[in-house]
């Protein structure tokens, strides 16, 4: 599939994270004056930007997206930002006169900091992973009871695979939940598999590409993680209807050893019972998407590298897609 670069969007930044918000997409970038750099969806124009990084009550320090709060129907969403401790939801002013109106501000639990691919559910409860300390591969957090129950991980592998290393970190993964399906999705780093689970955390479905591959990290190696190790799914974005998980498919030695343009990634979309509707297969290989429904596109971050050097410039691809 064709790509078509965004030549408005300024490549001397480092931004970790990017969504659409409404008619926006907004790039997180701590390198820049103000974190939160907003372009247009309609022609890429530089709309402008807004959130201070600092120790102020309405700074920000490391601003994550709640990534089921983010939609192209909404000018609102949902950030947490764990060195601040606190969740935020904010409203994108449509001139960025003033940038952005706090909408509320949530103090975070302790017993959920240290989280990664947080979702707030309409209920309240939160759905959450620890990579590093985590007892299962995502867990559920009532606020009101403080209850914080974990799922168990999923697939189970031999132990001697894990060869010491922490099974948190080996069932690593990225989770959505979806407000209309009530349900969750689980695409896994280092399993070539997604999994639908209901609301209560029970397994419904896995959608595995091809036969299942499971790590061995018994491999000997410098490195923490063996060259052999494949990594899969690399980001997962919903919309109510479909779910589009972003595919590498690569070794760890072929991500730190090759260019990255001899390689491309594939975008799977799947309904929400797992089964597969789409393959789409790009042209680059792409680290992060967003969806854009208004104007049917995929956004998707692609690091551009030249042969024999260490540098990797950020750029931003469209391909022309129907979301639904």
């Amino acid at each position: 599939m064709t790509a078509e670069k965004i030549n408005t969007i300024e490549e001397d930044n480092e931004f970790s994270e990017f969504a659409v918000v409404g008619s926006n997409l907004i790039l997180l970038d701590r390198s820049q004056s103000e974190i939160f750099q907003v372009y247009s969806t309609s022609n890429f124009e530089k709309l402008g930007s807004f959130g201070k990084e600092g120790d102020g009550p309405e700074d920000f320090s490391l601003p994550k997206f709640v990534k089921n709060s983010v939609s192209g129907k909404s000018d609102e969403f949902w950030i947490f930002d764990p060195n601040k401790k606190r969740f935020q939801k904010i409203k994108v002013d449509k001139n960025l006169a003033s940038g952005y109106s706090l909408q509320e501000n949530i103090i975070m639990d302790p017993k959920i900091l240290g989280s990664f691919d947080i979702n707030i559910m309409p209920s309240g409860k939160i759905i959450g992973k620890n990579p590093i300390e985590g007892k299962g591969s995502f867990y559920l957090f009532d606020p009101e009871t403080r209850e914080l129950t974990w799922q168990e991980f999923h697939p189970k592998i031999p132990e001697e695979s894990l060869f010491k290393k922490s099974k948190s970190f080996v069932y690593n993964s990225l989770i959505l939940h979806n407000e209309k399906n009530k349900k969750i999705a689980q695409a896994m780093y280092y399993f070539n598999q997604v999994h639908i689970y209901d609301e209560n955390a029970n397994l419904e479905k896995t959608f595995t590409l091809g036969d299942l591959i499971t790590p061995d990290l018994s491999e000997e190696s410098r490195s923490f993680i063996p060259p052999s190790i494949l990594n899969n799914f690399v980001d997962l974005k919903a919309t109510d209807a479909h779910i589009y998980a972003l595919y590498i498919g690569l070794k760890q030695s072929e991500l730190r050893e090759n260019p990255v343009e001899n390689f491309y990634s594939t975008v799977y979309k799947l309904d929400w019972n797992g089964n597969l509707i789409e393959t789409y297969k790009l042209e680059l290989l792409l680290n992060l998407i967003a969806l854009d429904p208004l104007n049917n596109k995929i956004y998707g971050l692609h690091f551009k590298s030249d042969k024999g050097s260490f540098e990797r410039v950020p750029e931003i691809y469209q391909y022309n897609v129907p979301i639904d």
